[in-house]
């Protein structure tokens, strides 16, 4: 493990929850994707691109009763919480910039040491260096 991996205890990635493997997964409430607060989830939707290579636009639609893939990690502050049987998620209603794809997207944001998440299957994840 790196430096900062050690100092702040990030996850190496193929810690990467195994419903990520799923077809279903950021596209159902009980397959979200991993990340950090709100601020985690539109970042994450800023840095995804549609099949086309177009961003991905769309609001936050509120939250819903969902499953988290990897309870171990989930740091929430509801009491009693379960988060292998119930937890929150956000969904996100999201369409390419031409309208020529669109889906929702659920996020447990309560992971503040989740590893890189993938993009959901048929989306790409944009790289520093991609200009759309």
């Amino acid at each position: 493990m790196g430096f900062w991996r050690t100092l702040f205890g990030r996850k190496p990635p193929d810690a990467v929850p195994e419903a990520v493997h799923s077809g279903t997964y950021g596209f159902a409430p009980d397959h979200p994707i991993l990340c950090d607060s709100p601020p985690g989830e539109r970042e994450f939707i800023a840095g995804l691109r549609c099949p086309s290579g177009h961003l991905l636009r769309g609001p936050r639609v509120g939250s819903f009763d969902g499953k988290c893939p990897h309870p171990a990690d989930h740091e929430g502050f509801l009491p009693d919480e379960r988060p292998g049987e119930h937890c929150l998620v956000d969904r996100y209603d999201v369409t390419c910039e031409n309208g020529e794809y669109s889906c929702s997207l659920y996020f447990d944001m309560y992971h503040p040491q989740a590893p890189e998440q993938p993009a959901p299957e048929g989306l790409t994840r944009a790289t520093p260096d991609s200009a759309v």
